[in-house]
């Protein structure tokens, strides 16, 4: 069975679409014999630039980059690739055929229904959140949004998370395949550094408004005159790093907030095993993949009361749920969540959780059972 998957960002804009995607295929290939293409854009990020494709498991798995070589953000270079994308899958089909296009949230839901149509193959469609629609934004991104995840029939749709569910929709049988984590790397680290020298909160994402970093640095800030040993980590890259900085910078918090950039999966583990407790102040997510990363290396978590969040974090089990955009409640919860000396023990139940329920081999046989079917359908 060979796949199309279209999905309009690669590295260096690394999420969790990007994550799913990749760990999914991955296992599609090994464990289920697939050819993959994943067709993405060449994306310039400063210096570096993305534009070279990659091939993988001798040739089963391949990155395509489509288009020209823009920024990310920028407008021509998306529209570009969805030009582009259609051109090049057609050309590829009519060397070696496909028998299913897999789009991945947003854009690429443009040109998978399009080749679909086309090629007379089905497509699939997966939704990764659904972040203007969940903040009731009005605006033309808003709406294309809507079009693309509710307003499009496709031949499957599937949402990594249940939140999504209560969206209207002309796709009536949605299917929910979560996101996973892969325990077994995060047990064969074991964190040398000494936890309590320093009580360190960790955040891990991007920087973008909906991660709502400003809440956390600003609790932050309140929360170090009670505790001086209290320090605070920020992983990732985004649009909105250099202000967060500048907030630091400002609140007198250089000394005490430690800025990386994104890592290597390896210190990514690394840095989780290091901190104390994980916190997710996001406006809006899905089904956010930090957070299963974080138990896996047995974190207590405290996050928003956001996306499929309410569904996993129980309250003095594995962690703990705040109000979104509320900063004070943020505050309040981590001043008492500092305090306490079970924390092992919260962390330990959201161990045992992701261990048992949130794996890649699950999702990905899922997702396999869903191609199967529709190839089937098709012949």
């Amino acid at each position: 069975m060979r796949i199309c998957v279209l999905v309009d960002a690669w590295k260096p804009m690394w999420g969790g679409g990007q994550t799913h995607v990749w760990e999914t295929s991955k296992i599609l290939v090994r464990q289920h014999d697939l050819e993959i293409d994943v067709f993405t854009r060449s994306i310039c990020d400063g210096k570096e630039r993305y534009a070279t494709d990659e091939s993988h498991y001798g040739g089963k798995l391949n990155i395509r980059r489509i288009g020209p070589c823009t920024k990310f953000f920028n407008l021509f270079g998306r529209l570009a690739w969805v030009i582009s994308v259609i051109f090049s899958v057609i050309q590829t089909h009519r060397i070696k055929k496909y028998d299913l296009i897999h789009a991945h949230a947003y854009i690429s839901g443009l040109p998978g229904k399009l080749l679909s149509y086309l090629l007379k193959i089905p497509v699939v469609y997966t939704v990764h959140g659904a972040n203007n629609l969940d903040l009731g934004r009005t605006n033309p991104v808003t709406l294309l949004e809507n079009i693309l995840l509710t307003k499009i029939k496709y031949d499957q749709e599937i949402s990594v998370s249940h939140h999504f569910l209560k969206y209207n929709n002309v796709n009536q049988k949605i299917c929910v395949i979560p996101n996973g984590v892969d325990v077994s790397m995060f047990d064969r680290y074991v964190s040398k550094i000494r936890r309590d020298h320093f009580f360190t909160l960790l955040w891990v994402g991007r920087f973008e408004t909906v991660k709502n970093v400003t809440a956390l640095v600003l609790a932050f800030r309140n929360l170090v005159n009670d505790y001086p040993y209290l320090r605070l980590v920020l992983i990732g890259d985004g649009r909105e790093k250099e202000d967060i900085r500048k907030l630091c910078q400002k609140l007198k918090l250089n000394d005490l907030v430690k800025f990386k950039d994104q890592l290597k999966y390896t210190e990514l583990i690394k840095a989780y095993k290091e901190a104390n407790l994980f916190v997710l102040p996001s406006l809006s997510e899905g089904q956010p993949i930090s957070l299963l990363e974080a138990w896996a290396a047995k974190l207590p978590v405290v996050a928003t009361d956001v996306g499929d969040d309410k569904l996993l974090v129980k309250k003095d089990v594995n962690g703990w749920l705040v109000k979104p955009g509320d900063i004070q409640s943020l505050e309040k919860v981590l001043h008492q969540v500092i305090k306490r000396t079970d924390l092992g023990k919260i962390g330990q139940s959201g161990y045992d959780l992701v261990r048992a329920h949130c794996s890649w081999e699950k999702s990905s046989l899922d997702l396999y059972r869903i191609y199967q079917q529709l190839v089937d359908a098709n012949e």
